[in-house]
């Protein structure tokens, strides 16, 4: 594996408030302290899935923010397992190995709730679920698996179509 993918699963329900704190460049809110509050899918990494139910997310780091542009430079090293990347893995119920991640499993639902936010950037490689503009609230989500964060909804009911 040339990067470290942090691999989670994530469920749903609640509402979106102003209180949405995100970082300049990166997708993902939070601190090594406090854990993550939200995610932004935007146009993310090439190999990211997203089923609009269940989704994976790659993380953050492994770009060179120093030169070009900050947001889709290529990958020039693997991503490590601090930061943001932490943040986000500290809301999974498993106890997390740095090296190997964690799989919460069955037990997926005692995860941290984390509000997660699409994108109409998003629309780059998954235009049926992005917003035609902006951003759109989806929900809270749990992360289920670390190590290349894989996110469902869970919900019962159907997705219904905003666009």
């Amino acid at each position: 594996m040339t990067n470290l993918q942090l691999q989670a699963y994530i469920v749903r329900p609640i509402s979106y408030s102003s209180f949405n704190p995100s970082p300049p460049v990166g997708g993902i809110a939070g601190g090594e302290k406090t854990g993550c509050q939200s995610i932004v899918l935007a146009a993310g990494y090439p190999e990211d899935k997203d089923g609009g139910e269940e989704f994976t997310y790659t993380g953050s780091g492994g770009r060179d923010l120093k030169t070009g542009n900050k947001r889709t430079s290529s990958q020039t090293s693997d991503q490590a397992m601090d930061r943001f990347n932490l943040a986000l893995a500290m809301t999974c119920a498993a106890k997390l190995d740095k090296k190997n991640g964690a799989d919460a499993g069955d037990d997926w639902q005692k995860s941290r709730p984390i509000r997660v936010v699409r994108g109409e950037k998003l629309g780059m490689h998954h235009p049926e679920f992005a917003p035609a503009k902006g951003q759109r609230y989806d929900g809270l989500y749990k992360v289920v698996k670390v190590c290349v964060y894989i996110i469902i909804d869970e919900r019962e009911e159907p997705r219904v179509s905003c666009n």
